[in-house]
């Protein structure tokens, strides 16, 4: 991958949970009951009650920045888009909406998504201080909702700590709904993080293994190697590094849903 135009967004990235630690934060979640019944009614509760509670750029799990890897793929122009219409975009769990406003500067119109009614406000205050979506060939809407509810189709779909937030039975119905979810010879980027030995979550210990197994299990084709990423292309503190969150590394996988009449 090419490094040279990540050494302004590296130089330009906030120190890493930079004022409130990550472990207040997630010991405040889990203070939160949630019902396994419902448990995308709990987690609106825990991750609304984290939002609510002030999470600022570079707080948190808040990267202060987008996904440098994401912006290598945009910059070398490999990702799909719809030959004729508008080509779309889906980021779940988008939070302060970094990543789906470098989707629509690309030209794709995105939607992102999250539970967290505060957090598709920020997105929305980080749109407007963006002064909007310059390309005219993209648009970037947030809304607040459910993933699994979901009835689009879309290009790219991409994933950056959304699957690590689930509860680990909710891993299959994930990648059947990524699968739905994309039009034919559409892509699903998995930013895998934390890739770490820990117990519980969120964010629940993740692998290369696991999510091709998910990814593959619901037909989907990985599209050139899964890997570990370097450190240039990771946010700080998620690339295994001195300082890392958990002391979790990052990776990157690439699923495509097949253009054939059986999807």
């Amino acid at each position: 991958m090419k490094l040279k135009a990540f050494v302004p967004l590296l130089q330009g990235l906030p120190t890493f949970l930079r004022t409130k630690p990550i472990a207040s934060i997630f010991s405040r979640m889990a203070e939160v009951p949630s019902s396994t019944d419902s448990a995308p009614r709990g987690d609106l509760h825990k991750w609304e009650g984290m939002w609510a509670n002030g999470i600022g750029k570079g707080d948190a799990f808040d990267c202060g920045t987008g996904c440098p890897a994401l912006a290598e793929l945009i910059q070398q122009q490999i990702l799909p888009k719809s030959e004729n219409g508008l080509s779309t975009a889906f980021v779940p769990g988008c939070g302060r909406g970094y990543d789906a406003v470098a989707l629509a500067e690309a030209g794709y119109t995105v939607l992102g998504l999250d539970l967290a009614p505060t957090a598709v406000e920020a997105a929305n205050r980080y749109l407007e201080e963006m002064n909007g979506i310059q390309n005219p060939e993209g648009a970037c809407s947030f809304e607040e909702g459910d993933f699994f509810g979901v009835s689009q189709r879309f290009d790219v779909i991409f994933d950056y700590t959304f699957l690590c937030a689930l509860p680990p039975e909710l891993r299959k119905p994930w990648a059947e709904k990524m699968k739905s979810s994309l039009k034919p010879g559409g892509e699903l980027i998995t930013l895998i993080f934390p890739i770490c030995e820990k117990e519980g979550g969120p964010p629940y210990a993740m692998s290369v293994e696991l999510v091709r197994d998910l990814c593959e299990g619901a037909g989907l084709e990985a599209v050139g190697p899964v890997g570990l990423l370097p450190p240039e292309l990771c946010n700080r503190g998620r690339d295994g590094g001195p300082g890392s969150m958990f002391g979790a590394s990052s990776a990157l996988g690439r699923w495509r849903l097949a253009a054939s009449p059986s999807n």
